[in-house]
């Protein structure tokens, strides 16, 4: 089961999304639509200096190329769940934090 979420990064903004609890390292995992993903890329690539997040059509995934790694930016695929498509962005390997709201 999924519930509907508030994630943040390091108490910055927060935005909207899903999970279903799991964790990683004690971190969130959020799942996000495709507009509230592009609004994440979008305010993270203004102050981002050595990274950033960029969507792929070709693949319909984002991107998160960084300098030190150019060639093998990490990958957020989209992923169906009932019936609405989402991306994890940052699931499992950025330290999001989560708060449970009502739907």
């Amino acid at each position: 089961m999924f519930y509907s979420m508030m994630f943040n990064i390091d108490g910055g903004k927060e935005y909207r999304g899903i999970s279903d609890g799991k964790t990683w390292n004690g971190w969130a995992m959020p799942f996000f639509t495709f507009e509230v993903a592009c609004q994440f890329m979008e305010d993270h690539n203004k102050v981002a200096v050595h990274e950033k997040l960029v969507y792929d059509a070709a693949s319909d995934s984002f991107l998160y190329e960084t300098e030190d790694y150019p060639d093998d930016p990490e990958r957020f695929e989209a992923t169906v769940i009932d019936g609405v498509k989402y991306y994890g962005v940052g699931a499992g390997s950025w330290v999001w934090d989560g708060e449970r709201i009502d739907a």
